[in-house]
């Protein structure tokens, strides 16, 4: 069981399917930095080993890298960062959050082509930087699951996915179907996948990934759409 503790509401991404408007990217959301280390404190005391470290983007803000230290500190076995995994491309700064005591991080990483992912996060640049993220992290020892949620233009990509997770080194991958695409302005809803069109291609890529050797999840499935498959169904 993982604890999460949110860092900031800020974000360098502008991922279409995000609930919180674009704006947020230049907003003033970071949580107060002793806030952060009691609520580490307070779950430590309670018992957690393990913390997840998120956001909006957690690495905006200079507050992760005193999160990891105060974690390790207290004895977390598994200090956890969710990521889009942009600012990872920085190999000193990666190497950094290693050496404060980073073990994991979940990437995010919506497709195996530049285009597709680009299009997703409406962040040019952004695919580069998450692979090389990815890189820099496994280089440093760190475990990396490459988390996708799933859209009309990844869907039928889901192995070709796999083979590039496979490539960079990550151990495990998440994909993800919501049960409702944001509605608004900011969004395109058209892009949504539902649960029903989602299953189908997501049962095999899960087969596909644990044959080579990757831990596979899935969230937002219902049993029933996995064949009641429990390895995979979260």
């Amino acid at each position: 069981m993982s604890e999460a503790v949110r860092l900031t509401g800020r974000c360098n991404s502008r991922c279409l399917f995000c609930p919180r408007p674009p704006a947020c990217a230049g907003g003033l959301d970071d949580e107060d930095p002793a806030r952060v280390l009691r609520r580490l404190h307070e779950l430590r005391e309670g018992g957690a080993r393990r913390v997840v470290l998120t956001g909006g983007e957690p690495t905006v803000t200079v507050v992760l890298s005193l999160a990891v230290a105060e974690a390790h500190t207290l004895g977390f076995e598994e200090i956890i960062v969710r990521t889009n995994g942009r600012r990872l491309a920085d190999g000193a700064y990666t190497r950094r959050l290693v050496r404060g005591g980073l073990t994991h991080a979940v990437v995010s990483l919506h497709g195996y082509r530049p285009e597709v992912h680009d299009a997703i996060t409406r962040t040019p640049g952004s695919f580069a930087e998450a692979t090389d993220g990815v890189v820099a992290l496994r280089r440093h020892g760190v475990d990396v699951t490459c988390a996708l949620v799933l859209a009309r233009p990844n869907l039928g990509e889901l192995r070709a996915y796999v083979d590039l997770v496979k490539a960079l080194g990550a151990g495990a991958v998440t994909l993800r179907t919501l049960r409702a695409w944001p509605a608004g302005a900011a969004h395109d809803a058209s892009l949504g996948v539902t649960p029903a069109e989602a299953a189908p291609f997501v049962r095999p890529a899960l087969a596909y990934g644990a044959a080579r050797g990757l831990r596979m999840i899935s969230l937002g499935l219902r049993r029933a759409a996995l064949d009641s498959d429990l390895r995979y169904y979260h």
